[in-house]
């Protein structure tokens, strides 16, 4: 491996090297002067893959505005009644997005030592699942908005009598591609990051991932706090159209972050980290050198 890649953790070794001592290995642990290469190994697992980890943070924000506000844009729409509808469709593109990406990960048409590049383009197709997601919210809530204005109902209610003259099926091409941004991004996350590591961990890569991109619901507090002067009363007087356009430039934003994060962090150079391979960090230095008994 390089020697100026980042991703060596090269200080790490040093916890792992126990020098010859005239004390027993349990007391070296006692004394917390000893770490196994195991552990070591692990915690260098952990910083390898928190640059991923943070390109998923505005996926996770797309995730969670949608979450918020493609249900309560509906509201007082034509057909409001079918908006259970939306939500199965949205479970059904999460499920057809994560089975297509295991199709093609495992599939014989890709080889083993591209696997790694596969997951990686799943989860860019993610990302920029999120980037039109955000971008068809913003034209058709922008629709939603002129109607709203042009019939005088800016000031309507949730339980309102009256209604928005726009069919609330409007709304299906961001709920299918809010479902498909999910259902690529957690399974390629969770391929991406399951053979790095040994059993137990392997078990709580989902809800690892699940954890990251979770994130978002906190990040989207913050996103709508910095843009609080969008937002009215109601959503119906709010200018929730110019939020989904700073969202959509975000979410581009992210993806040219991803694109370097890639280049940098898990590049051809490193074939260690992108190859089939695992990424087992673990230099020689890193060996345990018992001191032995007198």
């Amino acid at each position: 491996m390089s020697h100026n890649n980042s991703l060596n953790c090269r200080g790490l070794d040093n916890v792992a090297i126990i020098d010859s001592s005239t004390h027993s290995q349990e007391e070296e642990k006692k004394f917390g002067r000893i770490c196994s290469a195991s552990d070591v190994q692990l915690v260098k697992h952990f910083l390898s893959l928190i640059p991923m980890w943070t390109t998923i943070l505005v996926v996770g924000l797309v995730l969670s505005t949608g979450d918020t506000f493609f249900p309560d844009q509906g509201t007082n729409m034509e057909s409001s009644d079918f908006l259970v509808s939306l939500f199965i469709l949205k479970s059904l593109s999460r499920r057809m997005g994560s089975s297509l990406l295991l199709i093609l990960v495992h599939s014989e048409w890709i080889p083993k030592a591209k696997r790694k590049t596969a997951i990686q383009v799943g989860i860019w197709a993610g990302i920029v699942s999120s980037i039109l997601c955000s971008s068809v919210g913003w034209q058709v809530e922008h629709r939603r908005t002129t109607i709203i204005r042009d019939n005088g109902l800016s000031n309507i209610k949730p339980d309102d009598y009256r209604t928005i003259p726009m069919s609330i099926f409007w709304l299906s091409p961001q709920f299918f591609l809010l479902g498909l941004t999910e259902g690529l991004v957690a399974t390629g996350l969770d391929e991406f990051i399951v053979d790095q590591f040994q059993d137990p961990w392997k078990e709580y890569v989902s809800e690892i991932n699940e954890f990251v991109i979770g994130l978002g619901n906190f990040l989207s507090m913050l996103f709508i706090q910095a843009n609080k002067n969008l937002f009215g009363d109601t959503l119906n007087n709010s200018r929730l159209n110019e939020y989904y356009h700073r969202l959509t430039i975000v979410s581009y934003v992210n993806m040219l972050f991803f694109f370097s994060v890639i280049y940098i962090f898990y590049g051809s150079r490193y074939p260690n980290i992108s190859g089939g391979t695992k990424c087992c960090i673990i230099p020689a230095a890193a060996r345990l050198r018992v001191s032995e008994k007198e």
